[in-house]
């Protein structure tokens, strides 16, 4: 197995702003995109069928509940990254609690607009849509934007797969490391939205690739794993200058490259 000697000391600064990363993957809860006629209806849905859980305040067991808060700073960081899509999946799939049918999806979408203007993120003119592909290119992002990802954090590159000269696999073209919301690969229309992620000029190491993606060489990739900020080749002392990850997951987006 590789070892790899992460210098923790040696941290590189981002290339680009957290406003650029968000750019980077499409439109944010932070554009508007819902509207204050769906929220209304949303509270109406709320009320009848995730208030006996998670209260009328929507703070959970903090109040007397029987659930997570769903509202305030910590509830946010934790979907810090992940798509709307994700955060809906879990209302539509889970919620209520042992009784998941009890509420139609176009409630839960309601709801989910609901949970947006408590947390204060700002409505537009629009409802939000059930597209999937249109929630998979919507990002959450704390109302201060988002965090930059230290060392360990969980992040997404899309690049171009190729060699470097020492063999190692690398995403070139790529847009600096951005946060991700868990390290499984993106499908569907989670996939389809990683298409339009414009490219860059970084050149990203990928770690502990297995098995082979050879078969991708010169593909449009979506790779995620743990950012590793600085690395040192085995058996040398200069530090390499760009940034790699320890990867969870590589998925093709496309065949072609260009943007």
């Amino acid at each position: 197995m590789k070892r790899v000697a992460v210098l923790s000391c040696l941290i590189l600064c981002l290339s680009i702003s957290d406003e650029r990363q968000a750019s980077a993957q499409g439109r944010t809860v932070l554009d508007g995109v819902y509207s204050d006629a769906q929220a209304a209806r949303g509270k109406e849905a709320y009320t009848q069928g995730c208030v006996v859980c998670h209260m009328e305040s929507l703070r959970g067991f903090f109040d007397g509940g029987a659930a997570p808060p769903i509202i305030g700073e910590n509830f946010v960081k934790g979907w810090e990254a992940a798509s709307v899509l994700d955060l809906f999946a879990k209302v539509r799939d889970t919620m209520p609690k042992d009784n998941a049918d009890s509420v139609d999806e176009a409630s839960k979408l309601d709801i989910l607009a609901y949970l947006l203007t408590m947390n204060e993120f700002p409505a537009g003119e629009a409802d939000l849509s059930m597209d999937e592909a249109v929630l998979a290119g919507t990002m959450v992002v704390p109302l201060g934007g988002l965090t930059a990802p230290e060392p360990g954090a969980s992040v997404r590159v899309v690049g171009c797969l190729a060699r470097a000269p020492d063999k190692t696999w690398v995403l070139t073209n790529s847009p600096a490391p951005a946060r991700a919301w868990g390290g499984q690969a993106s499908e569907g229309a989670a996939l389809e939205a990683a298409a339009s992620v414009p490219l860059g000029d970084a050149t990203i190491r990928l770690m502990d690739v297995y098995p082979s993606p050879e078969a991708h060489l010169g593909h449009r990739m979506e790779a995620k794993g743990l950012l590793i900020a600085a690395l040192r080749k085995r058996g040398e002392g200069d530090l390499i200058r760009n940034q790699g990850i320890n990867i969870t997951s590589l998925a093709m987006v496309a065949e072609s490259c260009g943007n």
